[in-house]
């Protein structure tokens, strides 16, 4: 019958495959789905920090199907026998497409602290961070700009290797909002952020947040969160310039800030 039906009238048939392809969509995205997409990064995650005793450190941190990777804190002890079950943590990230988990140590050497704004994240070993004080006037201000380079774009920077324009880099940037406006509201109002679209919520540091794109001298993935306790705003943001190469050193960065933020003030 449903043969028949599907070739004398196309119509029927192509009703038929929409209803079905709905259905398949609507059971990939189902509770259950996600609960056992979730389970899987623990899972394969857990199992490639090469940690003993692993556990899981907040929640995973679910990125677009544009990035297409999921990324996971881990803590545990180190196995070999010389590191004296000493503590440490990897960040995980999980390949959608691929089903497979990739880490970095992501331990607490590696750990920045500002004095002025009080942020805290890890970062991965190769890295360097500069901090600068205030910048910009009005609501633009930034209280702090926090710039992550590996250290071959550092020594470029500074011995003036480099073109004018800076490279791409990680950044993160702690910023005025003394209107209070929603974050959404103070993304579209600020003019450092040119075009921002595809927004979504996120989780970050156990805080509601806000993940978006822009534009201008390279193209831009920012993640936004109000500072507990304060109007501030955090800025997390990966500058891309497009080449796999340059853009696959410093994403693992990226990823490692937000899964590792917190505020010691």
């Amino acid at each position: 019958m449903f043969m028949l039906a599907t070739q004398n009238n196309p119509l029927v048939g192509l009703l038929l495959v929409t209803r079905a392809l709905l259905t398949s969509t609507a059971e990939a995205s189902s509770p259950d789905a996600i609960k056992k997409h979730q389970q899987e990064v623990l899972n394969r995650c857990l199992k490639a920090s090469g940690l003993k005793d692993p556990k899981p450190v907040g929640t995973i941190i679910i990125f677009g199907n544009d990035v297409g990777y999921d990324a996971l804190m881990v803590r545990g002890n180190y196995p070999q026998s010389h590191m004296n079950n000493q503590m440490g943590q990897s960040l995980c990230l999980f390949n959608r497409r691929t089903r497979q988990a990739y880490v970095s140590d992501a331990s607490q050497r590696n750990r920045y602290t500002s004095n002025r704004s009080g942020v805290q994240f890890n970062y991965p070993t190769g890295f360097l961070v500069e901090s600068k004080s205030s910048s910009g006037t009005g609501d633009d201000r930034s209280l702090e700009w926090i710039d992550l380079w590996t250290q071959r774009d550092y020594d470029g920077i500074k011995s003036n290797r480099t073109p004018s324009e800076l490279p791409p880099n990680v950044s993160v940037s702690v910023q005025q909002n003394p209107r209070r406006l929603a974050l959404k509201e103070w993304v579209m109002q600020n003019n450092q952020f040119a075009s921002p679209q595809r927004f979504r919520p996120v989780k970050v540091a156990g805080t509601n947040a806000i993940a978006f794109q822009s534009t201008g001298l390279y193209e831009y993935e920012n993640v936004a969160l109000t500072k507990p306790n304060s109007s501030d705003v955090i800025v997390i943001r990966l500058d891309k310039v497009g080449m796999p190469e340059n853009d696959a050193v410093y994403r693992p960065a990226f990823q490692q800030i937000l899964a590792s933020l917190q505020f010691s003030q």
